[in-house]
């Protein structure tokens, strides 16, 4: 970023930028803010503590995930987890076939969409 602030360009992109540039910090710091707020929040949160021992989980997607799982013993194994976020792919069979289908829909879309990609699955074992 501190190349974009040292650089000069006529008007009006070099006004536009500036201003773009001020509400990108504006909101890197709210983040920032917001982050220890809600670390600060749910620190007592024994469940927060493991999602955020998930590569690239910070405080606020940590929350949603917690949240959104609410309690995690309600789930026998991972995969039950996982069908229940819509991660895993679903399988079936009937009269000795079996089928598989793409990862489900899902009721969680937003503990999906925390997930960066359906491969983190395989953190939780699925």
């Amino acid at each position: 970023m501190s190349f974009l602030e040292k650089l000069e360009l006529a008007a009006p992109a070099g006004l536009l930028l500036k201003q773009q540039l001020d509400m990108l910090k504006n909101v890197q710091l709210r983040t920032k803010e917001d982050e220890k707020a809600l670390e600060s929040m749910m620190s007592t949160i024994e469940a927060q503590k493991h999602v955020l021992s998930i590569p690239g989980m910070g405080p606020i997607l940590a929350a949603v995930v917690v949240n959104e799982i609410d309690d995690i013993s309600r789930f026998n194994s991972a995969q039950k987890l996982c069908g229940y976020i819509g991660l895993c792919p679903s399988t079936s069979s009937s009269g000795g076939k079996a089928s598989s289908a793409s990862a489900t829909k899902g009721k969680r879309r937003v503990t999906k969409q925390t997930f960066p990609s359906r491969s983190n699955c395989t953190l939780v074992g699925c």
